[in-house]
């Protein structure tokens, strides 16, 4: 009995250990969802200072008020960047199908041609067999 009640101890130990690890997670990143404008200028200079390596060292020190445009101007571009990403999409989508459209339509003009050279074969023909009546023409009079 008593190694049944260590493994019940030790299995809500286990429990109760991962709810507050869970916990803890969702809470952090409740507070990144609610990020005050301090914090998210708090966010852009540590972004700053992971660049510094780059050579981003002039906002390093700016206000904050530049920080915040710098944020914005982030966000806006990565919209921008979607919506161009978006319409080219559009537009290779609506290139495809006017190769497809061409294609067709090259067939629809070859298989008109061949068409037209048969029917044009077969009227020569008609015309060199020997016929033995005269051609009857249309009288508009009717005599």
């Amino acid at each position: 009995m008593e190694i049944g009640g260590s493994l019940i101890s030790a299995g809500l130990a286990i429990l109760v250990l991962g709810w507050v690890i869970f916990r803890s997670m969702m809470r952090r990143s409740q507070r990144n969802l609610q990020a005050s404008p301090s914090r998210q200028v708090a966010d852009a200079k540590a972004e700053l200072d992971k660049r510094e390596s780059r050579g981003d060292r002039a906002l390093r020190d700016a206000p904050p008020e530049v920080l915040r445009w710098q944020v914005e101007i982030a966000e806006i571009a990565r919209d921008i960047h979607g919506q161009v990403d978006t319409k080219l999409a559009l537009l290779a989508a609506t290139i495809r199908l006017a190769d497809q459209r061409l294609a067709e339509l090259k067939q629809v003009v070859e298989t008109a041609e061949r068409l037209l050279e048969t029917q044009t074969a077969e009227s020569t023909n008609f015309g060199s067999i020997d016929s033995t009546e005269a051609p009857q023409t249309f009288d508009p009079t009717g005599s």
